[in-house]
């Protein structure tokens, strides 16, 4: 039984905070009894490989385009740009307060053809790619309610 290679190194460049093109309307979202249930479970984590597609503009223009229309659709999908809050009641909710989602640029200095390859070795790649978030504490109520990060 051969072991899977170890991880590419993860190299983080950039991380902001796109926030919606538009303010939205400042409201509190109450959160159903599953999606209370669920704060104490790690976030969803999913992985896409998309090709990358190399213009004449090249790679950095399509990742500020990727922030331009991550920050229009945010107005329309205004609540991932909250945070978790406490209501005056002690309930749970979305505060909507246009705090933004996390934007992380990383690299890889490894040839996704080469991952390839090797038959992506999922667990370490994905535990390498999906970096660990603490939301213990009052960290629940500053972290982001959506993370995206772009490798190039």
């Amino acid at each position: 039984m051969s072991s899977c290679p170890p991880p590419p190194p993860i190299v983080i460049e950039k991380s902001t905070t796109i926030i919606p093109a538009s303010p939205s309307t400042k409201r509190h979202l109450f959160l159903s009894s599953l999606d209370i249930h669920w704060r104490e479970v790690h976030y969803n984590k999913r992985i896409l490989f998309y090709p990358n597609i190399i213009t004449t503009t090249g790679c950095h223009d399509a990742t500020e385009t990727l922030k331009t229309s991550l920050s229009a659709v945010l107005v329309h999908y205004y609540p991932w740009a909250g945070r978790l809050a406490l209501d005056p009641n002690n309930r749970l909710v979305i505060d909507c307060n246009d705090a933004g989602v996390e934007f992380i640029e990383a690299s890889i200095d490894t040839p996704m053809g080469e991952i390839s390859r090797e038959g992506f070795p999922m667990m370490p790649l994905y535990e390498s790619l999906c970096r660990p978030v603490d939301h213990t504490g009052d960290r629940l109520y500053t972290s982001p309610l959506l993370s995206i990060q772009v490798h190039t």
